[in-house]
């Protein structure tokens, strides 16, 4: 396994757990300014694997259609957040979100990866 994906698969459960310690201790700026930096590394490791696994041809095709599926998935995400809210208390939102990491977190331990990208030449 390439370190990469290992370190990858290690650090992906922290940014929930440290949503939920944020929620859980009263509303600590450090531990969501920490969970958030995980965030954005993730982005960019995503928009690094679209474009290794694809061609020129199909490669703003995807990454559209990455987009717009992240789109359509995080939208219903506000409401059901404030319904949560409402409903069950402020801590309530975060446990469903660590729920749904360590669902994803399953599923990204049982997918198998390549050892490496097929290299190709870069226009210099």
């Amino acid at each position: 396994m390439p370190r990469r994906t290992y370190v990858y698969k290690r650090l992906r459960p922290l940014n929930p757990l440290l949503t939920l310690l944020w929620a859980n201790f009263n509303g600590n700026i450090l531990i969501l300014i920490f969970s958030f930096m995980f965030v954005q590394f993730f982005y960019v490791g995503y928009q690094v694997i679209l474009t290794k696994i694809t061609d020129e041809r199909n490669r703003a095709k995807l990454i559209g259609f990455f987009g717009t599926l992240t789109g359509l998935i995080s939208s219903p995400g506000p409401y059901i957040g404030m319904y949560l809210k409402i409903k069950y208390g402020f801590t309530a939102t975060f446990q469903l979100c660590l729920l749904f990491s360590i669902i994803s977190l399953f599923f990204l331990y049982r997918t198998k990866t390549a050892e490496t990208f097929p290299s190709r030449s870069l226009p210099c």
